[in-house]
Parts: structure tokens; C-alpha cells; sequence
């Protein structure tokens, strides 16, 4: 299987998949998400890794929020800017989820609900537009988003 994923996330193929927090699709390319939600490519995408190690290549989290980071489940973290923009990180701690993402062969990938933008879940429209459909067992269900959190000079709760 790692071979086979491994192809797959090197296309724009998205996968339709019961997230951490809620029913999401999950691609290596932000157009293809931005195609499938149509929305702006302009607009930020959240971005999930299954380590910290993962994360501390992509931020560098300021060290009084260090043990916040690393204890914090279902959240997600925007960063200050880094390279010319901000980034939304959350490292995935649930046990499915993360042995999902641990099969792609990308250390981070991107991470989108499962519906339109500005509009509820639609699982007829989910199903009908991702390429590829994960099955983990159970029917998907769409739960409460993550918490988020803005960190700067101080940590401001957005969500």
C-alpha cells in the first residue's frame, strides 16, 4: 500500500477521508482543493502532519507556546508569517487519521472540509467529486471543526 499512496499524492488526485475533526479531503495539490470547493487559490489552506518533528520543518513555534503545541489535540495553529505568508498547521493525534496520513508519502499535506465553501456537508456532493473515497470502518460523520489559534507576540483564539 505505502507504494501505491505514494504515487497517488504526487498527482492533484483528493481524497475524501473522515478527518481528527470532521469529514475532509486531503491532497498534496491546493489547486485541485480549490477546484473541488471552488474557491480562491488565494485563500489559505490548512496543512496537517502526523509529528512534530514534521511540523518544526515547517515553523519554528515560538518556545512559550512549545508545550501548548505539543499537548494540544484537534487544534490548529497559525504561525506568524515565515515566508511571506502565515501558516495553518495541526498535527494530527488521532489514531485512524493519522494512520492515514502516515501511509502518504508527503511529510505534510493539505487539508480542506468536505463541502463547499460557505455551505453545510453534502455527502452526495463528496462523494460524487473526490477521486479517491477512504473507508476507516465507520460512516462519516460531520463533528466540530478544530479549535484555532493565532500566535504572535501573544496566542488569540479564532475559533
Amino acid at each position: 500500500y505505502p507504494r501505491v499512496f505514494a504515487y497517488i499524492l504526487k498527482s492533484d488526485l483528493t481524497f475524501l477521508v473522515q478527518s481528527d475533526t470532521t469529514v475532509g479531503f486531503v491532497s498534496s495539490s491546493k489547486k485541485a482543493l480549490c477546484d473541488l470547493k471552488k474557491r480562491s487559490i488565494n485563500k489559505p489552506f490548512l496543512q496537517v502532519c502526523t509529528s512534530l518533528r514534521d511540523l518544526q520543518a515547517l515553523v519554528r513555534v515560538p518556545s512559550r507556546y512549545k508545550n501548548l503545541v505539543r499537548r494540544s489535540q484537534k487544534t490548529t495553529f497559525i504561525y506568524p508569517k515565515q515566508h511571506s505568508h502565515s501558516l495553518a498547521i495541526r498535527v494530527v493525534k488521532e489514531a485512524k487519521h493519522k494512520r492515514f496520513l502516515d501511509k502518504l508519502s508527503a511529510k505534510v499535506v493539505f487539508s480542506t472540509s468536505a463541502n463547499l465553501t460557505g455551505k453545510e456537508f453534502d455527502a452526495e456532493h463528496a462523494l460524487k467529486n473526490a477521486d479517491i473515497v477512504v473507508h476507516q470502518g465507520e460512516p462519516f460523520a460531520s463533528n466540530a471543526p478544530s479549535k484555532i489559534f493565532k500566535i504572535s507576540h501573544n496566542i488569540q483564539r479564532i475559533r
